[in-house]
């Protein structure tokens, strides 16, 4: 699935964790959420909210290299 890049989460990159610069949106429309990288595969969790009715999901993005996000089907 391509990912429109124009809005959604932005990845924030910080080289001593004081000092941290903004990269381009990542195309992730949704709340709170964390990336993990586990065997050199990017996991990023995320929260959605749909209003009628009223729920939260938990969405599941992966990706190789934080550029392109393959989102996982619910």
């Amino acid at each position: 699935m391509e990912v429109n890049k124009t809005y959604g989460w932005h990845l924030l990159t910080t080289k001593d964790l004081i000092h941290y610069e903004s990269e381009t949106a990542i195309g992730i429309l949704g709340g709170t959420g964390c990336i993990i990288k586990v065997e050199g595969l990017y996991h990023l969790y995320y929260c959605v909210f749909e209003d009628q009715p009223q729920r939260q999901y938990v969405c599941h993005a992966t990706s190789i290299d934080l550029d392109k996000l393959d989102k996982i089907s619910r």
